[in-house]
């Protein structure tokens, strides 16, 4: 009986283990700083020296992210720096929601890129500045 209390007991924190690092990873692979290189709108992209995307960045419409371990993190264009707090989606690892006071952003990590759904049409592309 001992034996069996000993082998559930090294099973749960095994368990438990798997656990706590699986959901360490998940939130690593968001923290950094977050770069805009490319933006699609009606149907064009735009990538980072394109002249329109150029454009777009000196009128402060693009955007870099930074994502803090402690789960805080910062916006900023040119001019403005907006605070944030961001959580990985417990129910898709590859998603993190930005809470700005309340207004929700969700971000989606696929092949090394943060992508954003700005608005209908329109998306960020984000790569790790490090």
């Amino acid at each position: 009986m001992k034996n069996i209390k000993k082998i559930m007991l090294i099973v749960m924190c095994a368990v438990m283990a798997c656990c706590v690092l699986a959901s360490c990873g998940a939130k690593d692979k968001f923290v950094g700083k977050w770069k805009c290189v490319e933006f699609k709108e009606g149907g064009k992209t735009y990538k980072e020296g394109d002249d329109e995307f150029d454009e777009a960045k000196e009128y402060g419409m693009i955007p870099t992210f930074t994502f803090d371990e402690d789960g805080t993190g910062v916006m900023k264009t040119d001019d403005e720096k907006e605070e944030f707090d961001w959580e990985v989606d417990d129910d898709d690892k590859n998603t993190v929601i930005m809470d700005q006071d309340g207004d929700e952003i969700e971000a989606e990590f696929d092949d090394d890129q943060l992508v954003i759904e700005i608005s209908k049409g329109v998306k960020m592309y984000f790569e790790k500045d490090d």
